[in-house]
């Protein structure tokens, strides 16, 4: 999310689950042609060797490197992408600041408004310009480097000065951006605790990466336990997240932000698993009504867990966004470990698992409603410090009061 524009963040950012959709159907395909457990897990865990190449091929983050000092490496890579999108100027490009750059002074909080370098306008005072967005950036003709987003303020503080900040904390008590010597300061994940503001977040974003996952997981092996073909079953449980994905982005981009429609999906698909309950076994064609509340289960759960991963990486600032979404996504492997066990209290000879089910509505419902006092995030800047963060938070509550 760090390399992408705000115009396309939202699309990018669910886009990239349609292959996981995709290999979950194909999964099931693969399981029926196999029928052998360990010649399956062979099949699946070949393809990950490729991964490793990722290290040489992907560049690192324009965004990250600029929140840690490292300039020059942030401006070979914004080189290369002025090159790959083949932009019709040959001028290069440098981050004023930086040897060879400009003399202003670099990701300062105060920029001079008639070249606003690595600052939000994307307007460069009256001249006429031509303008490339480039992964978040923008690279103008005369080899300026704009960005489209707010950075961080490294070795600067938000008065403006060039005084140090402390290594622990500011004023406010948030994490000092900046250590001795005015070098960016190394946060951690201890880093994300030590605000109150950002360790409620946390929290109630690890509670949702955790019953999203408990419920996905849940919903995916529960489908064999359903009327029918189980390979059948597992595939179309697959192919349920291509049009969960499709219509929460149309949604998310025309009419909705994050947090309504996490908690619509996740509310929706609570109530669909909750309602299996209340379904008498044997009553129906292999009991079609409990599929079909599943299903709903399903596509309210996927919607949810790809919103997750870009509402996660929106509110969690770029110094420690990689630590926190790695954290997050621990929770959720928890939820994942845990899932298989649920089914135990299901009853596997008569087919009746509403405990399972009726347990997943519960959670869903819990952490939906829950989501709401998260910070909205949609056609905000992503913080880079956590400053950013809290103001983010702070705007968020304005903007909620003033429309209620």
């Amino acid at each position: 999310m760090e390399v992408i524009g705000m115009s396309w963040r939202s699309t990018i950012g669910i886009a990239f689950c349609f292959p996981f959709s995709i290999g979950y159907i194909m999964l099931a395909g693969m399981a029926w042609a196999l029928r052998d457990w360990w010649k399956l897990q062979i099949c699946i865990s070949i393809p990950t060797v490729i991964f490793f190449g990722f290290y040489w091929i992907l560049p690192e983050s324009p965004r990250w490197l600029l929140s840690k000092g490292r300039v020059l490496q942030a401006e070979e890579i914004l080189r290369k992408a002025k090159k790959e999108n083949r932009m019709l100027d040959t001028k290069d490009v440098s981050i004023p600041g930086s040897p060879g750059g400009a003399a202003t002074e670099l990701l300062s909080v105060e920029q001079p408004t008639s070249k606003c370098i690595l600052d939000p306008c994307h307007v460069l005072s009256n001249e006429s310009v031509n303008e490339t967005s480039v992964g978040g950036f923008t690279v103008t003709s005369n080899g300026n480097i704009v960005m489209d987003e707010k950075p961080p303020a490294t070795g600067a503080t938000m008065n403006g000065t060039n005084a140090p900040a402390s290594a622990d904390s500011d004023e406010n008590g948030t994490p000092g951006e900046a250590g001795s010597g005015g070098e960016p300061r190394k946060h951690t994940a201890l880093d994300l605790f030590r605000v109150s503001h950002m360790r409620k977040v946390m929290f109630n974003v690890f509670l949702c990466w955790f019953v999203n996952a408990f419920v996905y997981y849940g919903l995916s092996l529960n489908s064999a336990n359903l009327g029918g073909n189980v390979f059948l079953n597992f595939a179309l449980s697959g192919a349920i997240e291509i049009p969960a994905y499709a219509l929460s982005i149309i949604v998310m981009l025309k009419f909705a932000g994050r947090r309504l429609l996490i908690s619509v999906a996740m509310v929706s698909g609570g109530a669909a698993c909750a309602l299996i309950a209340f379904i008498p076994r044997g009553q129906f064609a292999n009991d079609w009504p409990v599929t079909a509340l599943s299903t709903v289960g399903k596509f309210g759960i996927s919607a949810s867990f790809a919103l997750i991963y870009l509402f996660t990486a929106e509110l969690i600032p770029t110094v420690v966004r990689n630590v926190g979404v790695g954290l997050s996504s621990t929770f959720a492997r928890i939820g994942s470990i845990l899932a298989p066990f649920l089914l135990l209290l299901g009853d596997k000879k008569t087919g009746d698992f509403t405990y399972p089910m009726v347990i997943c509505g519960i959670l869903s419902i819990v952490s939906g409603c829950l989501v709401w006092l998260l910070p909205e995030t949609a056609r905000q800047p992503m913080p880079d410090t956590f400053e950013q963060a809290k103001r983010q938070s702070q705007s968020s509550k304005k903007r909620a009061s003033s429309s209620s």
